[in-house]
C-alpha cells in the first residue's frame, strides 16, 4: 500500500532550513541552523538524539507518530533532505571519511555528499548495545534525504556507550562536510 509523504521546506537560507515531512501516519518537524551555538532540542529518539548532540550546529527535531521503523527513516531522511538544502547553499566539501577508535572499539566512516542515489552501507562487527533495526532506519533514511552514499565499518567492543561512541564519529564525518 502506498502512503504519500510531502516534504515542506521553510525558512532556506546558506545557514538554517526548516522542514517538516509528514503523510496521515506521523509528523516531523526539523530546524537546522549554522548560525546559532550549537544546541539540540531532543527527539526523544535516543539514537537520533545522541547523534545530534554531537553535531557542531544547531538542530531542533519535533515528531509525532508512533516510534517504529518508518518514523526513525523518516527522522532520517527528514534531517538528511535539510542538510542536503543547505549543502547546495553551502557549496562545501564532496566527502569527509572518518576513523574513531577508543579501546577496544572502532568506527570508520566515509559520507560522499555527490548527487547520486542515496545508499547507506553498514557493517556492524560485535553486538551493538542499541537496536541495530532502528539504526540501520535511521541511516537508510538519512542517505535518501541526503542523496549520498554513506559506508560505515564499526567494529564494537565489550566497552559500553556503543551508541554515543558511534554517533560521534558519524557527527564528525558531517562536520567535516560543513567546516569552513
Amino acid at each position: 500500500m502506498f502512503r504519500e509523504i510531502r516534504t515542506n521546506f521553510r525558512n532556506l537560507s546558506k545557514e538554517k532550513v526548516n522542514l517538516e515531512r509528514f503523510s496521515k501516519d506521523f509528523r516531523i518537524a526539523i530546524s537546522i541552523d549554522f548560525s546559532k551555538n550549537p544546541e539540540s532540542v531532543g527527539s526523544g529518539l535516543k539514537f537520533v538524539d545522541s547523534i545530534l548532540k554531537n553535531t557542531n550546529f544547531n538542530v531542533e527535531v519535533s515528531k509525532e507518530g508512533p516510534e517504529n521503523r518508518e518514523l526513525i527513516e523518516n527522522v532520517g531522511f527528514a534531517f538528511g533532505e535539510g542538510l542536503r538544502k543547505l549543502y547546495e547553499k553551502r557549496g562545501k566539501k564532496q566527502s569527509s571519511s572518518l576513523i574513531r577508535s577508543g579501546k577496544k572499539m572502532m568506527c570508520m566512516f566515509a559520507v560522499n555528499a555527490k548527487k547520486q542515489l542515496g545508499e547507506a552501507n553498514i557493517q556492524i562487527i560485535g553486538k551493538p548495545e542499541f537496536d541495530p533495526e532502528y539504526f540501520f532506519a535511521f541511516f537508510d533514511g538519512f542517505a535518501q534525504g541526503f542523496g549520498s552514499e554513506i559506508n560505515a565499518v564499526i567494529n564494537l567492543g565489550k566497552e559500553k556507550n556503543h551508541m554515543e561512541f558511534v554517533s560521534k564519529a558519524f557527527a564528525s564525518s558531517l562536520r567535516e562536510i560543513f567546516s569552513e
